[in-house]
């Protein structure tokens, strides 16, 4: 059993397929090609259930996001740093997602 077959991740159909062509493109040995081609790429949720799930997240977490990169801006320091305030707000969001 491989392991990516119990992975949720991975690239997306486009660069798997860049990835393929350019091999083709290089002439690559075909056993390589053939690898590639067993790579496995994601696949968007087509189930209602999951794409209503995905577009809950994006509604709650997006200005969540949005306000805490004006947060960070707007304090940003000139070396290039924010308060220790901010820096442990931003975490917190992130530990909640």
């Amino acid at each position: 059993m491989k392991w990516w077959k119990y992975s949720f991740g991975g690239l997306t159909n486009r660069p798997v397929q860049n990835l393929l062509d350019g091999a083709a493109e290089a002439s690559l040995p075909s056993a390589y090609q053939q690898y590639l081609q067993t790579l496995p790429y994601y696949h968007p949720p087509t189930q209602v259930y999951r794409r209503v799930g995905a577009a809950l997240f994006l509604m709650f977490w997006v200005p969540i996001v949005i306000l805490m990169e004006r947060i960070t801006h707007a304090t940003l320091r000139s070396d290039g740093r924010v308060p220790y305030f901010v820096l442990r707000l931003v975490r917190v969001a992130e530990l909640g997602m």
